[in-house]
């Protein structure tokens, strides 16, 4: 079942659309930054994902597929024909998806802090982190879910801002979106593409480590890999000038 998502636009309709794809513990809001720097000639939409932010308590499974399922929904209903992706962590791997599922309605993809699958390490973290947050709430995984995401950035309003944003999460839908990635492989996915994709892996990411970005380079032939050194797990929200500049380089060279 699909369904139409709390969502958010700015900029002109007549301008190129953006589909914005948050990563776990965020919402909409994530994006807010980087649609201040891309608004004025962009159409953004930045859509909360099912189960994410504040919403009850989820009726149905959370998986990658029924979140690329809401996002076609989303497209239709806004009745944009062709749009570029832009998502981060499993945001990407959301993109990702998408993309090689509806290849006719993407005119590229761009994947800050992506990822290739998510490694057995990190399954067994996130799988004791969802345990965690099921016994005690979001807070007992904060600061350390927080503070690995903004590994080497200031801890400022800015930080504090998104772990409000965090801390707000409805703990039994979180739990359920970190089941939902503990198995996840995007590489017949990422093999499967054909439009122009961007990878911007964060130096300083300790989630997604800059070499998923060289693992899944050689799966998309077309792609273009930039690392940004000071990036942390969230470089639209931590860098959202320096991400924007990239993405308009990005869009111009290609005509988009």
């Amino acid at each position: 079942m699909t369904r139409l998502l709390d969502y958010t636009t700015s900029g002109s309709p007549d301008k190129p659309a953006l589909f914005l794809l948050h990563p776990m513990g965020g919402d909409k809001s994530f994006w807010g930054p980087f649609c201040e720097a891309m608004r004025d000639d962009f159409f953004l939409v930045a859509a909360t994902q099912y189960g994410a932010g504040v919403a009850p308590d989820v009726t149905e499974t959370i998986s990658i597929e029924g979140h690329v399922q809401d996002m076609e929904a989303l497209r239709h209903h806004l009745g944009i024909d062709r749009l570029v992706v832009i998502g981060c962590a499993i945001g990407a791997m959301i993109g990702a998806r998408y993309s090689a599922l509806y290849p006719d309605h993407v005119r590229a993809l761009i994947m800050p802090n992506p990822g290739l699958r998510t490694r057995e390490a990190a399954s067994q973290a996130l799988a004791l982190r969802a345990r965690a947050v099921r016994e005690g709430g979001m807070d007992a995984v904060i600061p350390a879910a927080t503070d690995a995401a903004f590994f080497g950035c200031p801890d400022d309003a800015h930080k504090a801002a998104y772990v409000a944003v965090f801390r707000a999460q409805n703990p039994s839908n979180y739990a359920a979106t970190l089941d939902s990635v503990l198995e996840a492989d995007l590489t017949e996915s990422y093999r499967s593409l054909a439009c122009p994709v961007l990878m911007v892996p964060g130096g300083n990411d300790k989630l997604f480590t800059p070499d998923h970005g060289d693992e899944i380079k050689p799966l998309i032939p077309q792609s273009e890999l930039v690392v940004m050194p000071q990036g942390a797990h969230f470089i639209p929200y931590q860098f959202p000038k320096e991400f924007a500049a990239l993405v308009r380089d990005f869009l111009a060279r290609h005509s988009l």
